[in-house]
């Protein structure tokens, strides 16, 4: 997680992206990864693909705020009305 951080603080997306996804496949329990990786691919234009992440962190640690807030940015970005009301 902390290499994905910082190319998201360098400002290299595509660096940071595969940084979080290789946390997240090298360690399951690792929600703050998934969470990380979600907002990062909102981010930069891919809302569309944060939706798997986030069903992994809701049956991990259901009503999480930090998911809530994600997925509410991600509706809004991918223009799903009803799920930013959800």
């Amino acid at each position: 997680r902390i290499l994905g951080r910082a190319h998201r603080a360098n400002r290299e997306p595509e660096l940071a992206i595969e940084s979080f996804r290789r946390a997240v496949e090298s360690d399951s329990r690792d929600v703050d990864a998934r969470l990380e990786l979600a907002q990062t691919l909102i981010d930069n234009g891919r809302a569309e693909q944060v939706r798997p992440l986030l069903d992994s962190v809701a049956r991990v640690r259901p009503g999480d705020p930090a998911a809530y807030d994600i997925a509410f940015k991600a509706a809004v970005a991918t223009r799903d009305m009803a799920g930013a009301r959800a």
